[in-house]
C-alpha cells in the first residue's frame, strides 16, 4: 500500500481533491474479492475528513456496505483522478 500512496497521480482524494488524511479505498472490497487486495487497479484514495472514505466509499457504513460504482460517483468530484484511473495509469 505504501507504494500505491507514493505514486504521483494518486496524491489526492478522488472525490473532493483534498491532499491530507488520505486512505486507500478498495473499489471491490477485500471481503468480496480477497485476490484483489493488493491490485492497484482496485484502489483509489479517499480522505478521512470530511469523511469521503466512509460516505463515498462505503455509503456511510464501513464493513457492511460498499458502493459498486464508486468510480462513477467520484466522477462528480475530482474528475482528473478518475480519468487517470480509467486510462489505466494506476499501474495495476
Amino acid at each position: 500500500m505504501t507504494e500505491f500512496r507514493e505514486e504521483p497521480w494518486n496524491q489526492e482524494c478522488a472525490w473532493c481533491g483534498r491532499r491530507k488524511k488520505l486512505e486507500v479505498h478498495h473499489i471491490v472490497p477485500v471481503s468480496v474479492a480477497p485476490w484483489l487486495a493488493a491490485d492497484k487497479g482496485n484502489m483509489l484514495m479517499l480522505c478521512r475528513k470530511p469523511a469521503c472514505h466512509q460516505v463515498i466509499g462505503h455509503n456511510g457504513d464501513f464493513g457492511s456496505r460498499y458502493v459498486e460504482n464508486v468510480i462513477e460517483v467520484c466522477a462528480a468530484g475530482s474528475s482528473q483522478v478518475v480519468k487517470t484511473i480509467r486510462a489505466g495509469k494506476s499501474g495495476g
